[in-house]
């Protein structure tokens, strides 16, 4: 392991900063990596069902944000949240990453933001993240990004 420091102009201003490198890559000393996400979006249809979205095949990582729109509102009580599934086991018992779901009835057109929960899940190799919907989505139009963090 060794260091670099790279001096400056950030957005806060001018500066230096020491970067920590190790076998993963940059690290912050806030313990984050640098450049070590991964982002996908993922459509929200009328006819989407519980459904995986991405398995660890490497590393450790976290779910860092969320956003949400649709141009067409989904049915009565749709709504969306992100899990984290232990070796993929039933999306269901997965652990909710959002601090509520996501309310996919809002009017359209609409685009959120959700709050993550406080601690959110350290994903590891063999773990997925999904999408556990609940309501009817009849109509629903729309897409999810999720954004993940690679922690280690």
């Amino acid at each position: 392991m060794s260091n670099i420091e790279r001096a400056g102009k950030w957005v806060n201003g001018a500066g230096v900063t020491t970067l920590e490198i190790d076998e993963v890559g940059a690290k912050n000393a806030s313990g984050y990596y640098l450049n070590n996400f991964e982002r996908f979006s993922v459509q929200l249809l009328a006819t989407n069902v519980d459904t995986f979205v991405w398995v660890c095949e490497s590393g450790i990582w976290q779910v860092v944000s969320v956003a949400e729109a649709h141009s067409v509102a989904g049915g009565s009580g749709a709504n969306v949240n992100v899990v984290v599934s232990p070796q993929c086991a039933a999306i269901a018992s997965g652990t909710a990453q959002l601090a509520a779901a996501v309310d996919l009835t809002a009017v359209a057109p609409s685009h959120v933001f959700p709050a993550l929960i406080a601690s959110p899940t350290l994903i590891m190799r063999g773990d997925g993240v999904a999408l556990d919907y609940s309501g009817t989505l009849t109509g629903l139009v729309g897409t999810l990004s999720i954004t993940l963090g690679r922690v280690g």
